[in-house]
């Protein structure tokens, strides 16, 4: 491989990346969305008394709600970290990941093509692609979920989570709080919009039903595979070369120096 088609390579693998990285939380094109789906979220009262969680050395109160249990298409997530911004300010390390989520007709790609999902930190913002698109947009029909655990396992597949994936989630419904001082409590409605209308989900069973096809990450990380392996090939051959022509200078001296060089007959009858 010469230089030049290192550096063709190298374009490729950064265009590949970038667009793999913009594109990576789009809504996949292509959706077979079970039946599942085609329902609202169940929320029953619960029995479940209000108990305290210990993590990261702070003490946290929990009050269930309802009983909660969501099937539901992800189109947009976001991960914290409790030593980071907000999550850090108000030491929340119960709420591990958001996930905007939708089912019934929103969950359907001629749908969802109209309109592009993002996850803020505490929101999920829908814009629409034309005016009119809001005209069909059935609100009740998708929620911005915090989700809470204290269990490892569990709060890494929820972060795993991606766009695309069909989900079940089954927890409660909860407020919750820091040693006598509330941090959030939960919509128990689907009806409701704006700030406090986020569902907070106290998580006990995850199941992920069908896994995001991802064509734009496994784009993105093929890109950057690409751009790695090129980088390390211009690093490389400036080694290569030097080792070359350390070589090559260890024989040339060596040559000089053996005896039959030293001695040559025909050197000294030129002399």
């Amino acid at each position: 491989m010469t230089l030049l088609s290192n550096a063709n390579f190298f374009y490729l693998g950064l265009a590949l990346t970038i667009f793999g990285f913009i594109k990576r939380n789009d809504v996949p094109t292509q959706l077979d969305v079970l039946p599942i789906l085609d329902r609202q979220p169940i929320q029953t009262p619960t029995e479940a008394k209000p108990f305290d969680i210990l993590k990261n050395g702070h003490r946290y109160q929990v009050t269930p709600r309802f009983d909660y249990d969501m099937v539901g298409l992800v189109v947009s997530a976001r991960n914290f970290d409790p030593d980071i911004g907000m999550h850090a300010r108000s030491n929340d390390a119960l709420n591990v990941s958001d996930l905007c989520v939708v089912w019934q007709d929103l969950a359907d790609q001629s749908v969802l093509a109209q309109f592009e999902f993002y996850s803020g930190p505490f929101y999920c913002r829908v814009s629409g692609k034309q005016p009119l698109d809001y005209a069909g947009f059935d609100w009740t029909q998708l929620s911005n979920n915090h989700l809470l655990t204290e269990q490892p396992m569990l709060g890494q597949a929820l972060r795993n989570l991606k766009v695309g994936d069909q989900i079940r989630l089954k927890g409660m419904l909860v407020d919750y709080g820091i040693e006598g001082r509330q941090i959030r409590a939960t919509s128990t409605t689907r009806e409701d919009e704006g700030n406090g209308a986020c569902e907070s989900i106290y998580v006990t069973d995850l199941e992920v039903l069908v896994q995001s096809p991802s064509l734009y990450r496994t784009i993105m990380w093929s890109g950057l595979a690409v751009l790695m392996l090129s980088i390390g090939y211009w690093l490389w051959v400036p080694v290569k070369r030097r080792r070359k022509s350390r070589v090559a200078r260890r024989i040339e001296r060596a040559s000089e120096s053996t005896p039959e060089a030293q001695n040559d007959p025909l050197q000294d009858q030129q002399l």
